[in-house]
């Protein structure tokens, strides 16, 4: 993911030149996108995998059921983060 957010920069740096250009726009928008996903994983994902990984799995903790549900939720969101930013870098490409 952390890739991504350098190839939409790398996208969005040429067409930077041409002021307010739908290209420009769109890449460094994908790459905010990019970035906002990466920062839901590192903040929220990753802590609850690093927990859930530890629990007993035949004594889980009395919240497991609230824990997968908010994974679940943050895992929705990265992803279409991470569509979003897949499609407005197609697009800028071809802009």
């Amino acid at each position: 993911m952390t890739l991504c957010v350098a190839l939409a920069i790398v996208t969005a740096v040429p067409s930077a030149t041409r002021l307010l250009s739908w290209s420009a726009a769109g890449a460094f928008t994908a790459a905010v996108a990019f970035t906002a996903a990466v920062a839901f994983t590192a903040v929220v994902n990753v802590p609850i995998n690093s927990a859930t990984g530890r629990w007993d799995a035949h004594h889980p903790p009395a919240d497991w059921e609230h824990t997968r549900a908010r994974w679940e939720r943050f895992q929705g969101v990265r992803s279409w983060l991470l569509l979003l930013g897949f499609v407005l870098v197609c697009a800028a490409t071809n802009a």
